[in-house]
């Protein structure tokens, strides 16, 4: 099952006009498996699991922002009250219909459904907080790296590299994968130096080697992308495989960003100049870490000129 599929699932609704509280559809041929999705009157989209348990959960309805669960009688309901989270909700059904397709024993179904509701009901939550653009550049330089690296990887793949991206969980470094660490940091091409926050960013983490990688951007208001297209890409890559997206909108939500949300910085548009990866933990590479700093000295924050590092570069990909 994909977007594709799901989006004529909902188009066959819309084109049904029986009278009703919901329009409904089956979602599965298989009839044990008792998936739905319906419209309301109000035109709101909405994902339903019939079952023989309902009196084993809280019958009292749960209002999150944008989508709500309601018992029925013999059903549960997701309903979406904010049509401005489609493209989420849409996901939200795939990774539920997926999810109980692969379960065969029918009785826990229900508590499936139920356990994908709790898990996304923050992806639907309005954003607060705003970004600066300094953190733009770096969640926008963030995202160019997943996508990169989704890319050029099998589909097979893509859940663990979504999971190497460890930044926005506070982690020391922004990506961990088998063979290294990466720490990203981001610019306007024409700036001559990058911003190091701490003294363990360009600290090695048990001998592992750590890769430095300089992302180049370019302002461009006509021909650059904004923050949400780079979001959408990389949601379109993870559908094409039918890869697990909750992992992309949990990442985004520690910036406090759902794709509804994200729509705020289309003013803000780059274009990928460059993408230059350098080699720290070689001998005589400019940096203050814990293990060359002066005793007594507990923070630093200092700026590497990039043009004296170029000796250390190991990939440059334009």
């Amino acid at each position: 099952m994909n977007r594709d599929y799901l989006k004529n699932k909902w188009l066959t609704i819309e084109n049904d006009r029986r009278e009703g509280e919901f329009k409904i559809l089956r979602y599965f041929s298989d009839p044990e498996t008792r998936l739905f999705l319906a419209i309301d009157e109000k035109e709101n989209r909405a994902i339903i699991i019939y079952s023989d348990n309902i009196n084993s959960i809280d019958r009292l309805p749960v209002e999150k922002e944008n989508v709500n669960l309601l018992i029925k009688d013999d059903a549960v309901i997701l309903l979406l009250t904010n049509p401005g989270y489609q493209d989420v909700f849409d996901d939200l059904v795939l990774s539920i219909s997926s999810t109980i397709k692969k379960e065969e024993q029918i009785e826990k179904h229900l508590s499936l459904f139920i356990y994908k509701y709790t898990e996304w009901a923050t992806f639907f939550r309005n954003g607060s907080s705003k970004l600066s653009f300094e953190q733009l550049m770096g969640l926008y330089g963030e995202l160019i790296i997943l996508r990169d690296n989704l890319l050029s990887e099998n589909q097979f793949t893509h859940y663990k590299i979504l999971s190497s991206w460890k930044g926005p969980s506070g982690s020391v470094h922004d990506f961990v994968f088998d063979e290294y660490d990466l720490e990203v940091k981001t610019k306007l091409y024409r700036t001559a130096t990058v911003n190091i926050s701490s003294k363990y960013q360009l600290e090695p983490v048990e001998d592992r080697q750590l890769i430095l990688s300089v992302v180049n951007l370019l302002l461009d208001d006509s021909e650059g992308k904004a923050l949400s297209s780079l979001i959408i890409s990389i949601r379109e890559i993870l559908s094409a495989s039918n890869s697990d997206i909750s992992p992309l909108y949990k990442a985004l939500s520690y910036f406090d960003i759902t794709m509804e949300t994200s729509f705020e910085y289309d003013n803000f548009r780059f274009i990928l100049h460059s993408v230059d990866m350098y080699d720290t933990t070689m001998v005589d590479f400019p940096k203050l870490v814990t293990s060359n700093l002066i005793p007594g000295i507990s923070s630093v924050k200092y700026k590497i000129e990039t043009k004296s590092i170029q000796s250390f570069k190991i990939t440059k990909t334009d």
